[in-house]
């Protein structure tokens, strides 16, 4: 099972981490979008995408608003379940299908914003006929505190998730 490293988009410098400029492919940037639009909480949803050409990801950023509230990785301080979405990818080569992770993982540990987007420590290479899948689990209820404010959550949340990479020349 292959596992990610992520380097996280803030508390540390990650440009100490990412690879030397020429060891970066070449190529056009590109990004791939998985909009899952409104998805109800506690409820799971999966979204796919076939690739039309040579994909080089280097970067994971995810978003989910929550009526008025965006909660950018790191997500709020929220009580119960936790907030936000749990994330897992598969990618899908020559009909052998396989898992980013063992398991779902918290988008505040994979995703950054697209401001700051977690890189991944080695770029991942998908070739053209290629699927990545996401599936995301909305965990988006419970007792939510903003600002001193205590609320329950169980309204549908807006989910957003990206690659960022380029085309390889």
């Amino acid at each position: 099972m292959l596992q990610l490293r992520y380097i996280p988009a803030k508390g540390i410098n990650s440009h100490f981490f990412l690879p030397h400029p020429e060891q970066v492919p070449r190529g056009e940037g590109r990004g791939l979008t998985f909009p899952f639009g409104e998805v109800p909480a506690l409820d799971t949803a999966t979204f796919e995408i076939g690739l039309e050409e040579d994909f080089v990801v280097l970067a994971i950023h995810g978003v989910v608003q929550v009526g008025g509230f965006v909660l950018a990785p790191p997500p709020l301080r929220v009580g119960g379940l936790g907030g936000g979405f749990s994330l897992l990818f598969y990618h899908t080569h020559h009909g052998v299908q396989r898992q980013w992770h063992p398991q779902g993982l918290h988008y505040g540990l994979t995703c950054g914003t697209a401001a700051k987007p977690s890189f991944l420590r080695t770029p991942y290479l998908m070739e053209k006929g290629d699927t990545i899948t996401a599936e995301i689990a909305n965990i988006t209820s419970g007792e939510v505190i903003i600002d001193g404010v205590v609320s329950f959550n169980y309204t549908p949340a807006a989910i957003y998730v990206g690659l960022d990479g380029v085309c390889p020349e």
